[in-house]
C-alpha cells in the first residue's frame, strides 16, 4: 500500500498553498492499495469534503479519481499530482488488446487475388523472309462448315500492296511523266524549224 500525505506543510508529498491557514499542516492522508482501490483519511481541523460532503476525521473513506475532494473548502485535490501505479498496467493491457484485434483482423481479412488481364484476340503476324512482302496480319479463325466454293467467295483479298506493285506503279508514273515532257518538246520543235 502506498500512502500519500496532503497538507500545508513542506514535508507532505502533495503541498497545498493556503494564505489563510485554514488547511492544516498535514490535512489528509491518501492510501492507495495494491488492488488499485483508494481511501482518504481526514486529519485536518477544518474538514475534508468529498463531492461536497464532509467526511469524519480519522475514518477511511473510499474514493476514486472521479471524486472531487476539497480541503477546508479552500483548495481541491489535483488528481494529476496523485501517482497512478496501475497506469502502465492498464496501458499494457490496452496495447495487448489492440495488438490482438489487429492481428486477428489481418488473419481474417480476405486476400484479393489478382485478376488476370483480359487480352483481346491479337492478330498473328506472319513474316516470310523469302518474300519481300509486308507482314500480313491474320486473326485466329474458327473452323467453319463452308464448302470450298463458298470459302473462295468469302476469302478476302490481300490487304497490303506488295513492294513490287508499288515499284511498278512508280515506274509507270515516271514513264508517263517522261512521255508528257517529250510530247511537249516535240510540239515546240516544229515551230522552231518554221522560222
Amino acid at each position: 500500500m502506498k500512502v500519500i500525505t496532503i497538507g500545508r506543510g513542506e514535508d507532505n508529498q502533495i503541498v497545498l498553498e493556503d494564505n489563510q491557514d485554514l488547511i492544516s499542516r498535514q490535512h489528509a492522508t491518501l492510501r492507495i492499495h495494491e488492488t488499485g482501490k483508494m481511501e482518504i483519511v481526514s486529519t485536518g481541523s477544518n474538514g475534508t469534503f468529498v463531492n461536497g460532503f464532509r467526511i469524519k476525521s480519522n475514518v477511511p473513506y473510499k474514493v476514486t479519481r472521479k471524486d472531487v475532494i476539497s480541503f477546508a473548502h479552500v483548495r481541491q485535490l489535483d488528481w494529476a499530482l496523485v501517482p497512478d501505479p496501475f497506469r502502465f498496467i492498464r496501458m499494457g493491457i490496452i496495447g495487448a488488446v489492440i495488438a490482438i484485434v489487429v492481428s486477428i483482423a489481418i488473419l481474417l481479412w480476405p486476400e484479393k487475388k489478382p485478376v488476370p488481364p483480359i487480352v483481346p484476340d491479337t492478330p498473328v503476324i506472319q513474316v516470310d523472309p523469302a518474300n519481300d512482302e509486308k507482314p500480313k496480319a491474320e486473326t485466329p479463325k474458327e473452323e467453319s462448315k463452308e464448302t470450298p466454293k463458298e470459302k473462295e467467295k468469302t476469302t478476302p483479298t490481300k490487304r497490303f500492296p506488295t513492294k513490287d506493285k508499288d515499284k511498278k506503279k512508280k515506274e509507270k508514273e515516271e514513264e508517263e511523266k517522261k512521255k508528257q515532257s517529250e510530247n511537249k518538246d516535240e510540239e515546240v520543235k516544229p515551230q522552231d524549224q518554221a522560222f
